[in-house]
């Protein structure tokens, strides 16, 4: 009989080979491309996690890294693939929906596009290639023997995981508490299958059961992962009725000249709740959301010649804004050193004055 490694390196070497078939249909823009390929870097991940104390650190951990890179380059682009996907469904079933699905439906295909330029050169890169040629090496197994087991026992340590997951999400306190955990239990499920069916060729049908039993569980869980995503999408996104980035430059220009600054770099980010309660509390100490925070740079400060200004960056929640135009006035004035917190209502008085000239 075969040492158990074998057939796991096997199985390894199959998704290298799908892993590298796939990032050329990525490229060439075939249909599903992204998600398997996704996929399969999950795979590999989650197998490297599972059997983490039987490999060796110095091989496994840089590619548990690099895996981790290339599986959040497709994730900006399949999240909003999936998105996109379910909002063309929709509308084909209910017909021409209201201008905030057009909106949302746009800032989606917006950021598919910017998830693939992004995607793409990577997946031409020398990095790219390196981390292909290292898999291609074979699982990193540690000198240890595991023998079938070691390999058995990291697969139960996973289940237990994933009946704990599920035990833990059947006490939570209140439905978001609920989801949160539920949405672990889906990666503990993942987690299962993957080891399974890594072992296929070692346990036979009981590893082909348990693998069908945790992705049963993964695909039931899908739709409300699907959901929570598309939950904190529309949080981001802003209003039909707002500003276009000509009007947002536009804007930013207005603010900025009354200072006299003229040139510089700004960035502007559209965030949900959660993510503008986590800035507020680090930076302001404060708890919860609020309408816009603005972190500046250099300000008006006199550069050296060459030196590129960089004024800051200004995030803005939508969801907490009633008028984004105003918050986008309001994040540049703080980028130019005035604050209405501390100035006798300057600041503020100068908003009301740039807004009314809209």
């Amino acid at each position: 009989m075969s040492h158990p490694r074998e057939p796991v390196g096997e199985w390894w070497r199959d998704q290298v080979v799908a892993l590298h078939r796939w990032g050329g249909l990525v490229l060439r823009d075939e249909d599903d491309s992204v998600h398997q390929m996704r996929v399969t870097v999950r795979r590999l991940r989650s197998v490297l996690a599972t059997y983490r104390p039987l490999l060796d650190a110095e091989r496994s951990e840089p590619l548990r890294a690099e895996l981790k890179w290339l599986a959040d380059l497709l994730g900006d682009v399949r999240d909003a693939e999936v998105l996109r996907k379910r909002l063309t469904r929709w509308a084909a079933k209910h017909g021409p929906g209201p201008t905030g699905v057009d909106a949302l439906r746009a800032a989606l295909a917006e950021r598919q596009a910017q998830g693939r330029g992004r995607l793409l050169p990577e997946l031409d890169s020398d990095r790219y290639r390196a981390l292909i040629a290292a898999l291609a090496d074979g699982p990193p197994w540690s000198e240890a023997d595991p023998g079938k087991k070691a390999l058995r026992k990291r697969l139960r340590r996973s289940w237990r995981r994933l009946v704990a997951a599920v035990d833990a999400a059947d006490e939570a306190a209140d439905a978001d508490e609920r989801r949160r955990r539920l949405h672990e239990v889906r990666k503990k499920a993942k987690r299962v299958r993957y080891a399974a069916e890594s072992l296929g060729a070692v346990f036979g049908n009981d590893a082909e059961r348990l693998a069908e039993a945790a992705k049963s569980v993964q695909s039931t869980l899908g739709d409300l992962n699907d959901a929570a995503v598309m939950i904190s999408t529309i949080g981001q996104v802003p209003a039909p009725d707002a500003p276009l980035p000509a009007e947002i430059e536009r804007l930013v220009a207005i603010a900025l000249a009354t200072a006299d600054v003229h040139d510089g770099h700004i960035a502007i980010a559209f965030v949900d709740a959660d993510r503008i309660a986590e800035l507020n509390v680090a930076w302001r100490g404060t708890t919860g959301p609020t309408d816009v925070l603005s972190f500046p740079i250099d300000g008006n400060d006199a550069l050296g010649d060459g030196v590129p200004r960089e004024l800051g960056d200004i995030v803005i929640c939508p969801p907490h804004t009633s008028d984004l135009r105003e918050a986008i006035v309001h994040g540049a004035l703080h980028l130019t050193g005035m604050d209405h917190e501390t100035d006798d209502g300057e600041m503020l008085a100068l908003q009301r004055e740039l807004l009314a000239w809209e």
